[in-house]
């Protein structure tokens, strides 16, 4: 963090952020004691969301707490999340869907969030696939450009598939 905000110019930001609202663990003597909590207010920053950088530099976009709610609660009315809902998400929690889209909505739902790592959805994603028919049947979490490397794997024989779980609507 502090290189990049080095680069920026932004140290005298960094330094006030780490000063007021930081607590790194090389400074911690004793954590045995309780903490103190945090009022959060609707304004306060909740989290700074990083761009991926693929199309331009990493952006960092601050998000408050007003943010984040108005967010969940649109996703919660449009995809009608409830408590009886179940996901599978394969997205990593640094994206903002895979944190906001799906962990954070459901979560805050009282629904069941399931994870799968993005490493293992890639090398096998018949299995996420299967794992989705089986126990995420309202909210399984495809993105539109791994459609068809999971076409393509499903098409294979089966001893050359991604995994060796066979997909189909009786598992």
């Amino acid at each position: 963090m502090e290189a990049f905000a080095t680069q920026a110019k932004e140290q005298a930001a960094f330094e006030e952020l780490l000063r007021n609202r930081a607590l790194l663990v090389d400074h911690l003597d004793n954590i045995s004691g309780a903490g103190e909590i945090y009022h959060a207010q609707p304004d306060d920053v909740a989290l700074i969301q990083f761009s991926s950088g693929s199309t331009s530099e990493p952006k960092g976009v601050m998000l408050t707490h007003r943010n984040i709610i108005a967010n969940g609660l649109g996703v919660t009315e449009r995809a009608g999340l409830s408590e009886e809902d179940v996901s599978l998400s394969w997205m990593p929690l640094t994206h903002d869907m895979g944190l906001i889209g799906f962990h954070i909505c459901v979560f805050a739902n009282r629904g069941q969030v399931n994870l799968m790592s993005t490493e293992l959805f890639m090398r096998r994603p018949l299995l996420w696939l299967t794992l989705a028919m089986r126990e995420a049947r309202d909210h399984p979490l495809l993105a539109k450009f791994r459609i068809p490397p999971l076409s393509e794997s499903a098409r294979r024989p089966p001893d050359r598939r991604a995994g060796s779980l066979i997909c189909s609507p009786d598992i």
